[in-house]
């Protein structure tokens, strides 16, 4: 096997290592999205006027955009990982081209 051929083929495992990354995270955000949208559909604001909320309701908030950090965060990863999948989608079709040319070279000169 050349080394563009060696290549191609180790950006094409890559590829579907990062094909299946991408899937997994992709169904994990949509679950998180979903509960954190029926978490959030569901907060009703409590009566500041009643003790318990005193203590509650900054802690909630503080919680909440913790989480919606970390939301954001996860999401960037998809994003990383969808680029860095772009990039080893498009090194393997490089080397593809490349392992095809070396290959009707090296066929070329038998004939």
């Amino acid at each position: 096997m050349s080394s563009y051929a060696y290549k191609r083929e180790q950006y094409r495992m890559l590829v579907e290592s990062l094909d299946k990354y991408l899937k997994e995270h992709g169904e994990l955000m949509k679950k998180i999205n979903f509960y954190f949208n029926t978490y959030i559909s569901k907060i009703t604001e409590l009566d500041s006027s009643k003790i318990p909320s005193d203590d509650f309701e900054p802690k909630r908030k503080k919680l909440t955009s913790e989480l919606k950090e970390k939301i954001k965060y996860e999401g960037d990863k998809q994003n990383d990982l969808q680029t860095a999948r772009n990039i080893a989608h498009s090194n393997f079709l490089k080397y593809e081209r490349l392992a095809e040319l070396e290959e009707a070279e090296n066929a070329s000169m038998f004939w």
